[in-house]
């Protein structure tokens, strides 16, 4: 497993101890009865970034070094279904905002149907996507209609 692959597989798995380690169950998955999430130094966890795709527009050495890189298989990326219930997870552990990135998150296929399933977790406080905004012209009145907030270029939209 190379080292790229790894990064993959320990941001898909991010939630897994947390997930694994107490007693309060959400559908068939076991979630800290603790409460919330804090880092090392005991400060609280309340932002959530989650990549919906490693697809981008642009060639930039961000998103597409020269050396280039393995695009993950459909198989490995998240459905909706499993973002939006990783997302109600996190926000029962005390996440308030949740922010959809990427690659570019544009390319991703019927996102504004994402952007409406976690629009409807209760106790969401804040939905952001950061793009590029190329695509956002082609997109931006579906996503409003999915109540999203839009950040593009140090910008942002309200529905």
């Amino acid at each position: 497993m190379t080292e790229r692959d790894q990064v993959r597989q320990a941001r898909r798995v991010a939630f897994l101890p947390m997930i694994q380690s107490q007693s309060v169950a959400e559908d068939d998955v076991q979630v800290p009865s603790t409460g919330l999430l804090v880092d090392q130094y005991g400060r609280r966890i309340r932002n959530l970034r989650i990549s919906v795709t490693d697809k981008c527009n642009f060639r930039c050495t961000y998103c597409m070094p020269a050396e280039g890189l393995p695009w993950l298989q459909k198989a490995e990326i998240l459905s909706y279904e499993e973002i939006t219930r990783i997302a109600r997870i996190a926000i029962g552990l005390g996440i308030e905002q949740i922010r959809l990135t990427g690659g570019e998150p544009l390319v991703r296929r019927d996102l504004p149907e994402l952007v409406q399933q976690l629009r409807r977790i209760e106790g969401l406080q804040s939905l952001s996507l950061t793009t590029n905004g190329v695509l956002l012209k082609q997109q931006a009145r579906s996503l409003a209609e999915a109540a999203a907030l839009i950040r593009s270029s140090g910008k942002s939209l309200r529905s």
